[in-house]
C-alpha cells in the first residue's frame, strides 16, 4: 500500500494536526454565541455548548501534549508508547465517540428536513464522519495494528 512509503513522522504530524482542529471546533463550540441554536442539530442542541467544546477541547488538548510529550519518534509500538500512548489512543477514541456522533445527527437532520427531501446540507455530515474515520485510523495505528 502507498501509506506505507509516506515517512511515519508524517503521519504524526498528521494525527498532531487532527488534535489541533479539534481545539479550533471545541473553542467554536465554546465561543458560538447565543441564540444560533437554528444552525444545530438535534443531538448539538441537546447539550449546552460547552459541553461539546469541553469534549473536542480535553481529548484535543489530551492527545496533543502526549503526543509532544512522547517525542518526535514514528507511530510504531515502543516501551514509551506502551507506556503513555494510552492517553493518545483514549484521545483518538472520544475524538472518534464526538464526530460519530455529530456526523450522524447531522446526517439525520439532512434526510429529515421538512420541506427540502435533504437535497442540500450533505457537506457537514461527509466532513464529521471523515474526521471520526480518520481518528480511528489513528486508534488502530497507536495501538500496533497495522
Amino acid at each position: 500500500m502507498t501509506w506505507r512509503q509516506i515517512d511515519p513522522r508524517s503521519w504524526r504530524r498528521a494525527q498532531l494536526v487532527t488534535f489541533l482542529i479539534a481545539v479550533v471546533w471545541g473553542a467554536d463550540y465554546w465561543f458560538t454565541p447565543s441564540g444560533s441554536s437554528a444552525l444545530l442539530t438535534t443531538l448539538e442542541g441537546a447539550m449546552p455548548l460547552p459541553v461539546w467544546g469541553s469534549l473536542l477541547i480535553g481529548a484535543g488538548a489530551a492527545g496533543f501534549v502526549a503526543e509532544i510529550a512522547l517525542g518526535d519518534e514514528p507511530l510504531f509500538p515502543t516501551a514509551q508508547r506502551a507506556r503513555w500512548g494510552w492517553v493518545t489512543n483514549a484521545a483518538h477514541t472520544i475524538l472518534f465517540g464526538v464526530y460519530f456522533a455529530l456526523a450522524s445527527s447531522s446526517l439525520v437532520d439532512v434526510i429529515t428536513k421538512d420541506g427540502d427531501g435533504g437535497t442540500y446540507g450533505w457537506r457537514t455530515p461527509a466532513l464529521w464522519f471523515g474526521f471520526a474515520w480518520l481518528n480511528a485510523q489513528f486508534v488502530r495505528r497507536v495501538k500496533g495494528n497495522r
